[in-house]
């Protein structure tokens, strides 16, 4: 699983880093420490980003309980909750992860079905 390092947007970030970072996919879980759902919620996305994510971008997973700014930041109200930003757009998706197919559409990538 990749990990996020938070960025200073300031004027040295190259601008083929930036575009990069842009058009890459960033994936951040919104979790409640050791809560039921968020155990089940982190196991499942992680499961799902080897799977299938794993070279398309990179996957945070935020305690609420320890990183509560991230969570005011970013608006989030629920926990578990997805936000996915990719291509300049921000979506969230609030609640279980555990069904891969819903996780993919939400994330806009395609499988094959079996």
């Amino acid at each position: 699983m990749s990990r996020t390092e938070e960025t200073n947007s300031g004027s040295s970030e190259s601008e083929s880093k930036k575009s990069m970072r842009e058009s890459s996919l960033r994936v951040r879980l919104f979790i409640a420490g050791e809560e039921p759902n968020s155990v089940r919620a982190r196991e499942a996305l992680t499961i799902l980003w080897e799977k299938y994510l794993k070279d398309q971008g990179e996957l945070e997973i935020i305690d609420v309980f320890k990183d509560y700014s991230s969570t005011i930041e970013n608006h989030i109200i629920a926990v578990p909750a997805l936000l996915v930003e990719r291509h300049g757009t921000r979506r969230v998706l609030v609640g279980s992860v555990e069904d891969e197919d819903k996780v993919l559409r939400f994330l806009g990538i395609g499988r094959e079905r079996k």
